[in-house]
């Protein structure tokens, strides 16, 4: 979400201060973030403006990317319709393909 803000505010490599961002806030000492919680944050931040899927299944992604394990949905979405990009980065299987 910061990356698509700073890009619609023209702000030049948006991608890299919403990076910066999100160490700041990581650090804070009033902020509390699971051990492991900030990988998993960031790769699915990354599902969800590469994709445009939702966040829910942007941390199903970034769960498999990080756990090399398969992503497995339900059926097809409308932003997954395309699932060569997502096969390119991801492992991922549909159920309604086995129905």
């Amino acid at each position: 979400m910061a990356t698509k803000l700073y890009d619609h505010l023209g702000v030049e490599n948006p991608h890299a201060v919403a990076s910066k961002l999100i160490r700041w806030l990581y650090q804070l000492p009033t902020a509390t973030i699971p051990a492991d919680g900030m990988p998993l944050a960031i790769e699915a931040g990354r599902a969800k403006l590469n994709h445009g899927v939702a966040l829910t299944d942007s941390y199903v992604l970034a769960a498999s990317a990080l756990y090399d394990c398969k992503a497995l949905f339900k059926r097809r979405e409308g932003e997954m319709l395309d699932t060569d990009l997502l096969a390119a980065e991801y492992e991922v299987l549909f159920l309604e393909d086995y129905e």
